[in-house]
């Protein structure tokens, strides 16, 4: 499996390990994270400081929201935010979180967020563009995201998408996990940890009969949550 990494210090180095044999670690990858909040001003103001940083490396904004219910849960999986960020390539992000005044400026996330989960992920099918700049969301639709743990096969892939015609929802999102980051220093190795193997974000007027629908995936665990998109 495919792999990219680069040193942070002389005693620390970060690399970006593909999950399947299918994994491209040079084509454009979407970072998942998947977070609860503790700080919730100080991470507002983390975004602010860390944006420019991200913009320098052609990085995107795709999604941001937060949890308003959990309508099927498994407390392995639940978290109370999400935020989806295109990056161009794997080397993109090392070179993000290789930059010093970054990496300063990250201890505020640290500070700020806890049961972090983080990924990325290789998008499947077509949906929106991501946002070049920010923007607060002002519009009125629902999103729905369910959270999936066990591999998912093609079909279950499809499944979702015919779902989102049948039921008039727009699949902001659907992606399969393709790589996970991991810490290595002074020989000792830590993988961070990504909860999720698959995402599906659908933007909905009414979420009851897909809620249903959604239901009757069957996969090892899952879990179903309505969300307030904020960008």
């Amino acid at each position: 499996m495919k792999e990219r990494s680069i040193a942070i210090t002389r005693e620390m180095q970060v690399s970006i390990s593909g999950t399947t044999d299918h994994s491209d670690l040079d084509q454009p990858i979407w970072a998942i994270n998947w977070f609860d909040l503790k700080r919730p001003k100080l991470y507002t103001f983390y975004n602010v400081l860390a944006f420019p940083h991200v913009k320098k490396v052609k990085a995107q904004v795709h999604f941001k929201g937060y949890v308003r219910k959990v309508i099927e849960g498994n407390p392995l999986l639940d978290r109370k935010m999400l935020l989806i960020v295109k990056y161009p390539d794997a080397q993109s992000f090392l070179s993000l979180v290789s930059n010093k005044v970054f990496l300063l400026k990250s201890v505020l996330r640290l500070q700020s967020v806890k049961r972090f989960s983080f990924g990325f992920m290789q998008r499947f099918g077509d949906s929106p563009l991501p946002l070049a700049k920010p923007q607060k969301y002002k519009g009125t639709k629902t999103y729905l995201a369910l959270v999936l743990q066990g591999n998912s096969d093609n079909s279950t892939l499809e499944n979702l998408k015919n779902l989102a015609n049948e039921h008039k929802a727009e699949l902001h999102f659907l992606g399969v996990k393709t790589a996970t980051i991991a810490r290595k220093k002074q020989g000792v190795t830590q993988t961070q940890p990504f909860v999720m193997d698959t995402l599906a974000v659908f933007e909905i007027e009414k979420s009851d009969i897909l809620v249903a629908a959604l239901a009757e995936i069957k996969v090892e665990s899952k879990g179903i949550h309505l969300l307030r998109r904020i960008l």
